[in-house]
């Protein structure tokens, strides 16, 4: 085998099949329902390891929880 250098690391939602892969179409401002609070804290989790200068908030509301990205 031979060793490389320099070979970028492909983002893990590359892959179109992934659940979470509109994370990385959000801009600030833009929002998404979750069903629930464990589901959102998912969002906020994966979104956070793809881009850790983004902040996101959370919040309740009648029909699920919504994660805001925010910065």
């Amino acid at each position: 085998m031979k060793i490389e250098k320099n070979i970028p690391l492909p983002n893990k939602l590359t892959n179109r099949n992934s659940k979470y892969q509109f994370i990385v179409d959000m801009e600030v401002g833009d929002s998404v329902l979750a069903k629930n609070k464990s589901t959102a804290m998912c969002i906020v989790a994966r979104a956070k390891c793809i881009r850790t200068e983004w902040k996101l908030s959370i919040r309740t509301m009648s029909d699920g929880v919504r994660v805001w990205r925010i910065q």
